[in-house]
This record gives structure tokens, sequence and C-alpha cells, in this order.
């Protein structure tokens, strides 16, 4: 429900707001070098994986390829908490690795609700600060 609350909110916003400047303005090229470059690591690295027959980390290797592209895209939005969150994300992934090896379930197991939980929190602490008046950075 939050999710949804969330998405509705910021989809209000990005309507209302729709004819205004964007903060990847004059930065279009670079997010797109920067989503190729993710969407190759990821891809690379799943293929390293299988020919490994480590296919059960994939999951959490392209976890961590997303939690590292909040690095290079704080830099691109001047946004300094995105850069805390993806290290925060990284930080976790790590933390995970160790209890998994252990295991054999798939890394999604544990890999998908910390992604998607961590972002569901800092888009709902993002849409704390902007109903306060401020930004989300």
């Amino acid at each position: 429900m939050l999710g949804i609350a969330l998405a509705l909110g910021f989809g209000v916003l990005t309507a209302r707001h729709w004819s205004g400047g964007t903060a990847l303005a004059d930065r279009y090229h670079w997010f797109g070098v920067l989503v190729a470059a993710e969407a190759a690591a990821a891809g690379l690295g799943c293929a390293v994986l299988a020919r490994w027959n480590a296919g059960r980390w994939m999951a959490w290797w392209v976890a961590l390829v997303v939690g590292l592209h909040f690095l290079p895209l704080s830099a691109l939005l001047d946004d300094a908490s995105i850069a805390v969150f993806g290290l925060l994300q990284c930080a976790g992934l790590v933390l995970l690795a160790r209890p998994l090896r252990r295991s054999d379930v798939t890394t999604s197991r544990y890999a998908g609700p910390l992604m998607g939980t961590s972002l569901l929190a800092y888009a709902a602490v993002s849409s704390v600060l902007v109903a306060l008046g401020g930004t989300a950075s």
C-alpha cells in the first residue's frame, strides 16, 4: 500500500511539474552512458556466473550493480543522499553474502527484499522531505 501511495503521490508531482526542468537537463547523454554501463556490467557478470555454474548468485550480482550505480547517479543528480543510499545497499548485500554462501537458496530470496524494502524506505523519506517543503536531497 505504501508503494502505491508513493507512486501516486510522485506521479501527481511529476504531472504538475511536467513542463519544468529536470535534474538531468543537459546530462541525458551521461545518464544513457551510465545505464548502458550498468546493463553491460550486470549482463557480463551474469554470463560469468552462468559459466561458473553459479547462477543462483545472479540476483545478488545484479543487486550489487544497482547499488553501485547510485554512486555516479548521485553525482549526475547532485544529491549526496543517493550515494549514501547506494553504499548502504551495497553494505547490506555484502553482509548477506556470508550467510548466502552457507545455504543453497537463490540469492534473490534475500537480495530482492533488501533492495525493494530499502528503495521503498528511501522513497518514503524523500516524500516526507518534499511534503515538508524541502527537497529530497
